[in-house]
């Protein structure tokens, strides 16, 4: 079960990553060949059965962190990146864009809260 889990968000991520890059340059060839309904199924079917089968994934709280850092800091310097190379968003996602440096900022606040608090658990559970 930990596999499965793993590789939907893994699946998830990558969907996601291919929306960013979609978004800053949508005519790229790839994109002739998956259009980004496709991409947005994907990411759909991995929550979703990562949902169903939540209460499966036991000791995940470390993993799930881990992920969740990676995936702040990956979108971040996608979006950096791709900007540097030229791109422009369509829909407005950009470092330059003071809103998307607020929800980056909340989202890395809230996933720190959590972690702390999980922190606080294993440490009463472990004496």
């Amino acid at each position: 079960m930990e596999k499965l889990h793993k590789t939907l968000v893994l699946v998830a991520y990558s969907a996601f990553i291919l929306l960013i890059i979609h978004d800053f340059f949508p005519g790229l060839a790839l994109f002739d060949i998956f259009n980004s309904g496709l991409f947005i199924a994907f990411i759909l079917i991995a929550l979703v059965v990562s949902i169903i089968f939540r209460g499966k994934f036991k000791g995940e709280r470390a993993f799930s962190f881990t992920w969740s850092l990676i995936g702040h800091l990956v979108v971040f310097l996608l979006i950096g990146t791709l900007m540097m190379l030229g791109g422009s968003s369509t829909v407005g996602i950009g470092l330059d864009n003071p809103v998307m440096w607020i929800l980056f900022i909340l989202s890395l606040g809230t996933l720190f809260n959590q972690y702390k608090k999980s922190r606080k658990v294993d440490h009463i559970y472990a004496e």
